[in-house]
């Protein structure tokens, strides 16, 4: 079945509010085996907000509308559907003595304005809200059902979850789950490259790579009757995908690569240590905040550029030497500037008697700045650290 949601609010075009609602809703969409074909944001005004609505229940199956059910003369998300739909509103009497009931609680007077929230749809479904004032509705015809939420994204999500759910629910009869690889060291058109053919030949499950700011996602999706089928289905393609991306993947379903590396270090109660010449810091910041058991940091207590291999090892081992005297820690990493090469950025780690050194080429336009520089040294440095850690901790 096709959704489509449409949020209303000319402060969402402002820029005033940002719009939380859409993705809320189009993931659960998604859970309940909804395919999501169109979103679109528009403003409190009648003609365009009609056209809107007449263009919506005739090419989808399901609308969603969230705002304008408010009391104001700006809110008219009701009345314009049900214009659309050729329909009168009508008085729901205990629609009102529940928005009396609300503001009688809160000592307050209710305005003669909050009368027209209590108007609702004939032979449809009355969502009185339990957590604010405006009903959700859900107004099912001969080939379309509309549903009409509050705007706030705290009562827009608890109706949505505790009414509005249930009520979808029981007029679908499959689902959409997905898993997501998460990939480093190559970008979105290397990827569809590699994975065209796969890309283009399936239609369930489906393959889709998103750009991220450091990497790719690459989602894998199927719709089944149940869950369990649709993750029957997913399984062997991201075995498929695992075995041919092994070199870029960090992880299944886990965005932030430093937490990967943060589980795998913890699983094995292993201390980590840092020096950190590149990032002022950022990296260490990272990784603790993925939990770490950290040793000391340290932050740019070298700042020599090395031009030769054998001045990175030997700089590597004095530096771990010196570490490792007065430190306790089982894995230690270092990040050094150097010119080697196209190398710049030269990462060692040691854990016992193993010892890595891996050199990254890693450039940003002057545009993105300093900050995208540091968060790509990180990544990067987290999949060399990560990749260390698979080979020789111990599993």
């Amino acid at each position: 079945m096709k959704v489509e949601i449409v949020c209303v609010g000319t402060e969402l075009l402002l820029g005033d509010i940002i719009n939380t609602n859409a993705p809320y809703l189009a993931k659960e969409c998604a859970d309940l085996g909804l395919d999501c074909y169109y979103q679109t944001v528009i403003g409190d005004n009648h003609d365009r907000l009609l056209n809107q609505v007449k263009q919506s229940i005739n090419r989808s199956d399901i609308v969603i509308f969230t705002g304008g059910l408010g009391p104001t003369y700006d809110d008219i998300t009701k009345e314009t559907v049900a214009e659309a739909l050729g329909e009168t509103l009508v008085f729901d009497e205990k629609a009102y003595e529940l928005i009396e009931t609300y503001f009688n609680k809160r000592g307050r007077q209710i305005a003669a304005s909050n009368r027209k929230q209590a108007y609702t749809f004939k032979n449809s479904h009355t969502i009185y809200n339990d957590v604010g004032t405006a009903p959700a509705h859900v107004v099912k015809r001969e080939k379309i059902t509309v549903v009409l939420l509050p705007g706030p994204p705290y009562e827009m999500k608890y109706n949505f979850e505790h009414k509005v759910k249930p009520i979808l629910r029981a007029d679908v009869d499959e689902t959409i789950v997905s898993k997501s690889l998460y990939l480093i060291n190559i970008g979105e058109s290397d990827l569809e490259t590699l994975i065209y053919d796969q890309m283009k030949s399936m239609v369930n499950p489906t393959i889709a790579p998103y750009a991220m700011d450091d990497g790719v996602k690459l989602r894998v999706t199927a719709k089944a009757k149940t869950k369990k089928d649709a993750y029957q289905m997913i399984e062997p393609v991201v075995a498929s995908l695992t075995q041919q991306l092994h070199a870029y993947i960090y992880s299944i379903d886990e965005e932030k690569i430093e937490n990967v590396v943060a589980n795998r270090l913890n699983t094995h109660g292993c201390i980590i240590g840092m020096i950190d010449n590149i990032t002022d810091g950022s990296v260490i910041t990272r990784l603790k905040d993925g939990k770490c058991i950290f040793s000391a940091s340290l932050i740019n207590k070298d700042t020599s550029i090395y031009t030769s291999e054998e001045d990175v090892n030997a700089a590597s081992i004095r530096f771990k030497e010196d570490y490792m005297n007065n430190h306790e820690c089982d894995v230690l990493v270092m990040l050094s500037h150097c010119s080697i090469n196209d190398a710049n950025i030269a990462v060692s780690v040691s854990y016992k008697e193993h010892h890595m050194i891996q050199y990254l080429s890693i450039n940003v336009r002057e545009k993105q700045g300093r900050d995208i520089f540091r968060k790509r040294v990180g990544s990067q440095s987290f999949k060399v650290l990560l990749d260390f850690l698979n080979q020789f901790l111990e599993l």
